[in-house]
């Protein structure tokens, strides 16, 4: 993993949209956030990746709604 200091764009967008492992998703937000909220990276770059990871983390969010709530159905 690259240094908070050595942000690049372009490499995380690219990592975003190869990624589809939630935690890994919610890494990479998680760290898009430490780095806005330091002042290591400005607005635009924060929304650029917003746009990016939110539909991944949206899908990947429901989807372990539908598992969790396909075993309590399955468990009642």
């Amino acid at each position: 993993m690259k240094d908070f200091n050595d942000f690049d764009l372009i490499d995380f967008q690219r990592r975003a949209r190869n990624t589809s492992c939630p935690r890994k998703l919610f890494g990479l937000w998680d760290q898009v956030c430490t780095l806005y909220e330091r002042g290591q990276i400005s607005a635009y770059e924060w929304n650029e990746m917003k746009d990016i990871l939110k539909p991944s983390i949206s899908r990947a969010s429901l989807v372990a709604m539908m598992v969790d709530d396909s075993f309590e159905r399955k468990t009642a």
